[in-house]
């Protein structure tokens, strides 16, 4: 199984917040504020984190913060992707066009009827006339 970067980021992104809402709880009951309007700064690739932000974010790492262990978990799928560049985006790019048919539609009451759309729209035939 390959686990490509858009679902990756997306899973850390999630895991690395939820951490962080987390801990930032346990910190703020104890007068900590240190997590406040750090939220972004996490989402950040540390070569685009703006000069600002650059030694806020250095005391943050320096700390003994908890962090997501996901991707340890996974570690396998993940280095996969780098074998095996490969991607479902198509797929998913032609089910976001199917589920806009089933919704301009307000849903199809007759499986046969929406197969036929997703044909007539995604199926690549050429119903103008030929002209010459």
């Amino acid at each position: 199984m390959v686990f490509d970067r858009y679902h990756l980021m997306t899973h850390m992104g999630k895991a690395v917040d939820e951490i962080r809402k987390k801990e930032h709880r346990v910190l703020k009951q104890t007068g900590d504020e240190t997590l406040s309007g750090s939220q972004y700064l996490w989402l950040y690739p540390e070569e685009n984190l703006p000069e600002k932000h650059q030694e806020w974010f250095s005391v943050l790492k320096g700390m003994k913060l908890k962090t997501a262990r996901m991707i340890h978990q996974y570690l396998h799928n993940v280095l996969t992707y780098f074998t095996h560049p490969i991607t479902n985006a198509v797929a998913e790019g032609l089910n976001s066009k199917i589920l806009t048919i089933k919704k301009k539609a307000y849903g199809f009451r007759n499986r046969e009827h929406f197969k036929t759309a997703i044909f007539f729209h995604y199926g690549g035939l050429q119903l103008y006339p030929v002209t010459h």
